[in-house]
């Protein structure tokens, strides 16, 4: 089983855990030995359900629980630098279904959030110009009346270094004047994760090489996305 090769260098998104059992998840990069010490507190706080599910409580053990739910995050983004490789004894204690689950959505936004990066990234390094003035127009007007537009700031959707790449990736957009009557109503889509404020100017054929299935479908589910109308 994989394990971290450094638990003194934060993984790119950050350490995570999650015990939704207690409502309890890691402080956003937060040291491994803060999540550690806060995981043991959270636990000792709720003496009822960590005697019913068996939780660990003392460092060590507690220690190598965080280490493998990372470990197998980065084992799926495939961040082979930040691990040991696969083999070895495994951890004191298994990682529940629960925590199982948690790794696979974590994993599956990560690998969301940096498609939506380097399909803007490709775009914007091409030197290719946006898109028509009235497609964007239209775009952005299909996604202020979508559901799955999404509100708030960056950090709240985005880890720290996906934000300030986005960030960057906005920079050069307002250089390039690129703008829409509707950069007011639009943010990120939760169906893909992209800042659609820069999305509506993108052409489709830097869009479609990074489009995944689980992508579509939950494109799909959102009002008339005109990214789906453009593929077809």
């Amino acid at each position: 089983m994989a394990r971290l090769l450094n638990r003194q260098k934060q993984i790119p998104n950050g350490f995570q855990f999650r015990q939704p059992e207690i409502n309890w998840q890691a402080p956003r990069f937060a040291s491994f030995d803060v999540i550690v010490n806060g995981l043991i507190a959270a636990r000792n706080g709720n003496p009822h359900l960590t005697q019913k599910h068996n939780w660990p409580t003392d460092y060590n053990t507690v220690a190598e629980e965080v280490d493998a739910y990372n470990a197998r995050i980065c084992e799926m983004m495939g961040w082979s630098d930040y691990i040991t490789a696969t083999g070895g004894p495994p951890p004191p204690k298994s990682l529940s279904p629960q925590n199982q689950r948690e790794i696979s959505a974590a994993g599956l936004k990560g690998k969301k959030i940096w498609a939506g990066v380097r399909t803007l990234n490709d775009w914007l390094d091409s030197g290719e110009p946006a898109v028509d003035q009235s497609l964007a127009e239209s775009r952005a007007a299909t996604c202020a009346a979508c559901p799955k537009n999404g509100k708030g700031e960056f950090e709240s959707w985005f880890t720290k270094p996906a934000s300030e790449v986005i960030r960057k990736q906005l920079e050069k957009a307002h250089h390039m004047a690129l703008s829409t009557t509707n950069d007011d109503n639009i943010q990120v889509c939760n169906a893909c994760l992209c800042p659609l404020k820069l999305k509506v100017h993108t052409p489709m054929k830097f869009i479609t090489p990074h489009l995944k299935p689980e992508v579509i479908q939950e494109l799909k589910a959102g009002l008339h996305c005109w990214i789906i109308a453009e593929s077809k």
